[in-house]
């Protein structure tokens, strides 16, 4: 990809699927991939309600707006969401950290892929 000055870009393009009629893209900068990466560890790390209050929810965003989350259910269990693009995003709700998990290693996959490559001219 290039960016607006025409220049070289690499990274990820992440689309979400919310249903057959809302998806949305969002595009992780390369050198934002080891820092979602830790961000998917802090949302993973959380086990229990880390406030005061009832409800709560963790957020990490990137500069491309994809965003994972974490929260809280009545039944106090935590599940995560991930949404990709602005406005309106699209948005996978109640993903397990089994499921996070799987696919912070995709992104790791994704990272290790492109530090195999030649970086762009």
């Amino acid at each position: 990809m290039r960016d607006a000055k025409g220049a070289k870009v690499r990274g990820l393009l992440v689309e979400v699927t919310e249903s057959e009629y809302r998806r949305d893209r969002s595009f992780v900068d390369e050198d934002e991939i080891p820092e979602l990466l830790k961000g998917f560890d802090a949302l993973l790390d959380v086990k229990a309600n880390p406030t005061q209050f009832k409800n709560f929810e963790v957020h990490y965003t990137t500069r491309g707006e994809l965003e994972l989350i974490a929260f809280n259910t009545r039944e106090n269990t935590i599940l995560y969401s991930v949404k990709a693009g602005r406005g309106v995003a699209a948005q996978a709700v109640g993903l397990s950290a089994e499921q996070m998990q799987s696919l912070r290693g995709l992104f790791q996959a994704a990272l290790d892929k492109l530090n195999g490559l030649s970086r762009p001219k």
